[in-house]
């Protein structure tokens, strides 16, 4: 099928429904880590070989992102969301931190880093990993 189509759980999707990309942003923060490899397993089912498959979370390093919100149980970091995608049978070939806003400026930019290296931060506020699914 074509278009854009939103599920609410993986079961829920038709059996014989493929796709070449499946995103999930900012929602794998929101189940414990044996749901997260459940639903990625159960999601990879439905990816085409070769397909793309993108996972985004808040960043558990960055200050405020994650904890801003009571209902994150899981704080995924970039390892976590690699081996997620290796479990479910993917090649995780990018990895990559955004940030929505522009870098300090540069005369602030060494006090950030200062800050960033003593206390264990990262300003960048989101996390996404893409893994592609080898042919069989």
């Amino acid at each position: 099928p074509s278009g854009r189509f939103t599920y609410r759980t993986p079961q829920s999707i038709p059996p014989d429904n493929m796709f070449d990309l499946i995103s999930s942003n900012h929602t794998f923060e929101h189940l414990p880590f044996e749901d997260g490899l459940r639903v990625a397993g159960e999601l990879v089912k439905h990816l085409n070989p070769g397909g793309i498959f993108l996972i985004g979370v808040p960043n558990p390093k960055h200050p405020t992102r994650y904890l801003s919100s009571p209902v994150h149980v899981t704080p995924w970091n970039y390892l976590n969301l690699c081996a997620v995608m290796e479990l479910a049978g993917l090649d995780p070939f990018y990895c990559a931190r955004c940030h929505k806003k522009a870098p300090p400026r540069w005369y602030i930019k060494p006090l950030v880093n200062l800050m960033c290296r003593e206390f264990m931060m990262d300003w960048c506020e989101s996390i996404y990993v893409v893994g592609k699914r080898l042919n069989p």
